[in-house]
């Protein structure tokens, strides 16, 4: 079991970025789709780790915020992030939301997931489109980071580093053919919309 696996209440389980300090509270930065599952709630039970990884998680947080996906037409999503009031001591890695890298194409980078571990690559995009299916629908993506790093289920809301362990984004999904990224300086600088607060 990976020591990044985190969850919903539900079941969905992935991994966590991080957690960063905001108005003097701290949060925990996954996935949409990882911590807000269809039919999810603010206030909802984020696990850890997720139920998939354990019968007996502990509560460590409660959902606050995230990006509802859109499936409407021309790639109407700029992000997949969830974000959750930390409420329990964690062994996540912390972030700072003032220190981070711009994406830059070819740049070294790599993540640590719950699913595939360790996984090393370059930038090959910093503009790209994209759709993910989830449960039968699909959402397209713009403005997203396509990397060559192997991503597989269970990855999403791996923190994306540079050589100089500088945040980049949190994946989003992939395969063998790359990881999909969104770039964490747009979540930082719309904590307040995402938030609420």
């Amino acid at each position: 079991m990976s020591l990044l696996s985190i969850g919903h209440e539900s079941g969905e389980t992935g991994t966590c970025a991080g957690v960063f300090e905001y108005n003097a509270k701290k949060w925990i930065l996954s996935c949409s789709h990882v911590l807000a599952p269809e039919g999810s709630n603010v206030n909802d039970k984020i696990l850890c780790p997720g139920l998939k990884d354990s019968e007996s998680p502990r509560i460590i947080g409660r959902l606050k915020g995230f990006n509802r996906l859109d499936d409407g037409n021309f790639f109407p999503n700029t992000m997949d992030v969830g974000i959750a009031l930390l409420i329990e001591e964690s062994y996540y890695p912390e972030l700072n939301i003032h220190e981070y890298s711009i994406p830059i194409e070819d740049t070294n980078v790599m993540f640590n997931g719950r699913t595939s571990g360790e996984s090393t690559g370059v930038i090959l995009d910093t503009n790209f489109r994209w759709t993910m299916e989830l449960g039968g629908n699909y959402f397209g993506f713009d403005s997203q980071l396509k990397t060559s790093c192997v991503s597989k289920k269970g990855d999403s809301g791996a923190l994306l580093i540079d050589e100089n362990l500088r945040p980049i984004g949190i994946v989003i999904g992939g395969s063998d053919e790359g990881a999909v990224v969104t770039p964490i300086w747009r979540i930082f600088l719309n904590l307040e919309e995402i938030l609420g607060e």
